[in-house]
């Protein structure tokens, strides 16, 4: 386990949820700009290019993911925003959704397993949205910071701890 990296991303969250300017937290999506999580799809011409990265301000919406991608504060470490393109709801207009990756095709869930050195169970129990009560606002992303220092120091809440079984697990 990286528990320095996670003290990072923890230390990222507490400063963000204090930043007026910074971005709207939602545990419900990955990264996108504001007016579009609410509506479920990110609209190609919402970027000049999806090269360019989303930017860290309040009409954007991202999960604590999210945040790690778009804040550059994890690039050191291999962490990038990967677009996968998918179409509109009329099958016609690109649309993007943005995923942290790590190299060697990692993406979202995976990503974090391997920027953190942590298993799936560890993974879901700190960022996935079905393991909180509250997934929006300052509040919540001060209950992920907070999760996150209780994981690194040992102390976990095994009511909303996942238990499943994840066979590649054992190859990490």
């Amino acid at each position: 386990m990286h528990t320095d990296r996670l003290l990072k991303l923890a230390g990222l969250l507490e400063a963000d949820a204090k930043n007026e300017k910074g971005v709207k937290f939602d545990l419900g999506w990955w990264a996108a700009p504001s007016d579009e999580a609410d509506t479920g799809l990110v609209r190609k011409d919402t970027f000049a290019s999806i090269e360019e990265p989303i930017p860290v301000n309040c009409n954007t919406s991202a999960c604590a993911m999210g945040l790690a991608v778009i804040s550059g504060a994890f690039e050191e470490f291999g962490l990038y925003a990967h677009y996968i393109e998918s179409k509109d709801y009329d099958g016609r207009t690109p649309t993007y959704t943005m995923f942290p990756a790590m190299p060697g095709s990692r993406i979202g869930f995976d990503a974090a397993k391997e920027l953190f050195g942590i298993i799936s169970d560890d993974a879901n129990y700190l960022f996935d949205p079905e393991h909180y009560s509250v997934t929006k606002g300052g509040l919540a992303e001060l209950d992920v910071a907070k999760r996150i220092r209780d994981f690194t120091e040992g102390t976990i809440d095994y009511n909303f701890y996942p238990q499943q079984d994840d066979e590649d697990d054992d190859e990490d």
